[in-house]
This record gives C-alpha cells, sequence and structure tokens, in this order.
C-alpha cells in the first residue's frame, strides 16, 4: 500500500495521556462511564471504516494499550465496553475466561511481551453461562462429569476447587449468586495462575513496567469494576 493521506496523518486517535498502566486503567474505566451513559460506540469507529486507515493500520502494524482477556460470551465485547476501535486492544476470549491451557497462556504472554502492553485485565462477568453450566454440574450433577467429553471436563474441573470454596464460605449461596461469586473467583485466579506459569510476566510486574487486575464485567448495568490489582507501587 501507499502511503497514507493526509487526512488519515492528522487523525487525532484518542489514547491515554501516559502508556504507564495505572493511566491506562483510568483511562479505560472513563470510556466504560461513557459506554455506561449510552454513549454510542459508532462514533469511535467513524474514521476507522475509512480504507485508507485500515490500510495505514495493516501497513504500520498494532500497539494495543492492553491485552484483555475475558470470556467468549457474545455479550462481552470489549471494544465496545471500553470505547476502543481497531488495534487498540490485544483481546484473549475463552469460555469462561479460564486460562490454564497452554495456548491460552502463550496468547497472553504474545500479547504483552510482543506489544508491550503496559495492563493486563481479566475480566470476568455476570450471568455468565459457563460459570453458571460449573456451578449447577459441581453441585448438582457431579456424577455426570465423568460423562463429558475430555475438552468439556477441562473446562469444568478448574472451578471445582474455587466452587468448593465459596460453599464453604457460603453454604446456603444460591445458584445466581454462586455463579457470579464463581465468575469473580476465577478472574482473580486466573491471575494468580497468569503470574505463577509466566515468570516473564510476573517479572515485568516487579520491575514497574505491567499491572495486572481482575475485573468484572455487569451486563445490566454495564459496568466494569476492578476486584483486584498485581501491581508495584506507583509508577
Amino acid at each position: 500500500m501507499g502511503s497514507p493521506t493526509a487526512s488519515t496523518k492528522n487523525l487525532v486517535v484518542d489514547r491515554p495521556k501516559s502508556m504507564n498502566y495505572e493511566a491506562v486503567l483510568d483511562f479505560l474505566l472513563q470510556k466504560n462511564e461513557q459506554f455506561q451513559r449510552g454513549f454510542q460506540t459508532g462514533t469511535i469507529l467513524e474514521h476507522e471504516t475509512l480504507p485508507e486507515y485500515r490500510q495505514a493500520l495493516a501497513q504500520g502494524g498494532q500497539k494495543p494499550i492492553a491485552t484483555i482477556v475475558t470470556c467468549c460470551d457474545s455479550r462481552v465485547i470489549p471494544e465496545a465496553i471500553f470505547q476502543q476501535g481497531f488495534g487498540k486492544l490485544f483481546t484473549v476470549r475463552t469460555a469462561g475466561g479460564l486460562v490454564a491451557s497452554p495456548p491460552v497462556l502463550g496468547s497472553i504472554q504474545f500479547g504483552v511481551e510482543t506489544f508491550a502492553t503496559p495492563l493486563l485485565v481479566v475480566m470476568g462477568h455476570t450471568e455468565c453461562g459457563a460459570a453458571i453450566t460449573g456451578w449447577n454440574v459441581c453441585c448438582n450433577e457431579k456424577h455426570q462429569i465423568q460423562q463429558l467429553s475430555p475438552a468439556l471436563q477441562s473446562l469444568i474441573r478448574p472451578m471445582e476447587p474455587l466452587i468448593e470454596n465459596i460453599q464453604r464460605q457460603q453454604p446456603d449461596i444460591t445458584v445466581a449468586q454462586g455463579s457470579t461469586r464463581l465468575a469473580e473467583a476465577i478472574a482473580k485466579d486466573a491471575v494468580v495462575t497468569i503470574l505463577r506459569e509466566l515468570p516473564s510476566l510476573k517479572a515485568l510486574v516487579d520491575k514497574r513496567q505491567l499491572g495486572v487486575v481482575s475485573a468484572m464485567y455487569d451486563l445490566y448495568q454495564g459496568k466494569v469494576v476492578v476486584l483486584e490489582k498485581s501491581w508495584s507501587a506507583s509508577v
């Protein structure tokens, strides 16, 4: 492709004022507030639908500001939730946001290290189908787990200890409450898994080059709430 046109060169791209992890998180949460207020997501793509913009992005490469790990639920779209367009977020999506498999961990490491994203967000959500299924199976149909395919067992098995811990703390918890607590627990546990299994990312956190947070997205309110932050002191 040829060089970007003058109009593309002059396009103002809405990005954080600073590329440290705290500034990027603040930026994304501000954009999420716009989303909650009903800001039209399509407006952020107004210029990005131009062929010139797509060509410039393809030619110049991507420079995402964050790596987002979340569920593949069709109602959870990070680019819309955080009001970001093409080339802004490196997303890794699995059912329930589970991260234990090597390809998922490899994808996360690739996103953070290849593109030097200063922020890694692991985000669960309410009404998560994977969490609801895992809760129901482990609590009411545990004898059926062995009958599931190996692939589905690999999805359910990591939830078992998390569910047992939740039930110890709240023996009378309802399915709705339990599945939401499970989605939160999966996000928090995923952060622990990532930092344990990917020592190079833990090293980035220790050097204050990477911030990692667990979060929850509320389908009803459209709001993202940070659960825990795993990072060193302010940069």
